[in-house]
């Protein structure tokens, strides 16, 4: 058993690979549990994280922690690819056999090569990663805690990885082969500013500045409806550089905020004070089971996605 390869995949729906066939994890509370220790790439997990995993809303007791681990490794057909160690339990294959550890290196990788000025080495590795990512991240893996506390984090690392690869692609010129995957990514995300930002330059330097406008004004009176918020001061920039003809300035490089996936390079700008439209933050993503439930105080993310599906359809193929 111990000569076995395994590879897993999180970045997208879980998967199991065993010496190259598909290895089905049909338990909803295993794939918890497996994707629990996945996410943390071979570093060690206390025993009460994963009964908090397990047993919301209320933590399971060890012993039937430990059950559920002894059903997984009889799954995995591998004992030693789950470790019991310091009233915990870990991955040691996570550190090196996950696509989320590959994505790790590559994004590494192309940043070391963009601080040396290759940038198409830069670009290449950060194509590589973003092949790696497949979709919303364990998206058929049920845990509101892992999905608040795990996946969002990542879902951030994915997004900037992915933002930094569209800024590559515009500097070398391929602007209209990326209409149609940043108008998806836009829909998806909607308070992604630096996302809409690549859109809007991606359009104008496709011939297309009347769409490339269409789409600020629509994303602004959205984001004044539903938040009393205004663009932000790289968006006003790009506006005002595409009604008088010229090259789009290059956005401020700003850190994005750790929101599971929502922040942006440039933020959005309050218009009045709190309120309940404040609360309505469209963090949520409908295919994770996991994600934050909505309330009676704010509209469906699938409702918030079909507004901002028109507010893009103009620009691209969703």
């Amino acid at each position: 058993m111990g000569g076995q390869q395994f590879e897993y995949r999180i970045l997208g729906t879980l998967e199991v690979v065993r010496d190259g066939q598909p290895l089905p994890i049909r338990s909803r509370t295993q794939r918890t549990l497996l994707a629990g220790l996945l996410v943390r790439r071979g570093r060690w997990v206390p025993t009460d994280r994963l009964r908090e995993l397990l047993g919301e809303p209320a933590p399971i007791s060890r012993n039937a922690l430990h059950l559920h681990v002894k059903r997984l490794r009889g799954v995995l057909g591998a004992a030693d690819q789950i470790v019991h160690r310091n009233d915990g339990y870990l991955m040691p294959s996570g550190s090196a056999a996950t696509d989320l550890a590959r994505f790790d290196a590559l994004v590494g990788r192309a940043s070391g090569a963009a601080r040396t000025g290759d940038r198409d080495t830069a670009l290449a590795r950060l194509r590589e990663a973003g092949r790696l990512w497949r979709g919303p991240i364990l998206a058929d893996v049920p845990g509101h805690s892992l999905h608040t506390t795990e996946v969002h984090p990542l879902t951030e690392r994915c997004l900037a990885a992915t933002e930094e690869r569209f800024a590559l692609e515009l500097s070398v010129g391929d602007a209209e082969g990326l209409v149609a995957e940043l108008t998806a990514l836009c829909a998806r995300y909607p308070m992604r500013e630096r996302l809409l930002g690549q859109l809007m330059q991606a359009l104008h330097r496709s011939h297309r500045p009347v769409d490339a406008l269409d789409a600020l004004r629509a994303y602004a009176t959205w984001l004044r409806e539903e938040f009393g918020l205004d663009p932000g001061p790289d968006l006003r920039a790009l506006e005002l550089a595409i009604l008088r003809g010229q090259r789009p300035p290059r956005p401020r490089d700003a850190p994005a905020r750790g929101d599971g996936g929502q922040g942006c390079g440039s933020s959005p700008h309050r218009r009045r004070a709190p309120d309940a439209a404040a609360s309505r933050s469209p963090m949520t993503d409908d295919r994770q089971p996991g994600g934050v439930p909505s309330t009676s105080r704010k509209p469906s993310e699938k409702q918030r996605r079909r507004d901002m599906s028109k507010v893009f359809r103009r620009s691209g193929d969703i």
